[in-house]
């Protein structure tokens, strides 16, 4: 159950008349601002963590795959270029053969 500032302010005042200031504002700084509600237990940040790990090794597995498959891109752009290349070389090849023949005419 959540404290409104109102109370709370009447928690330090209470406080400050038993303890003195000095222990007042001490344990005052201490108590959350909102409510024991706000704040976070070992067990549910352990479970946070847990769904985190999960996450992140669910996008390692995403990832490996996306290697793998422009590891097989990288392999057939390689082969298309070397193809095309190959092409180009025969063509000019030709060519030149075609210009020999005709100044050899």
């Amino acid at each position: 159950m959540a404290i409104s500032e109102a109370q709370r302010f009447e928690l330090h005042l209470g406080l400050q008349k038993v303890l003195g200031d000095a222990m007042a504002n001490t344990l005052m700084e201490h108590l959350p601002p909102s409510g024991w509600s706000d704040v976070v237990r070992i067990d549910q940040l352990a479970e946070v963590e847990r769904r985190i790990n999960i996450r992140i090794d669910m996008l390692e597995h995403r990832m490996e795959g996306f290697d793998r498959r422009m590891d097989g891109f990288d392999s057939r752009l390689k082969f298309a270029i070397s193809g095309g290349l190959a092409f180009a070389l025969a063509m000019i090849a030709m060519q030149v053969q075609i210009v020999i023949s005709i100044a050899n005419l």
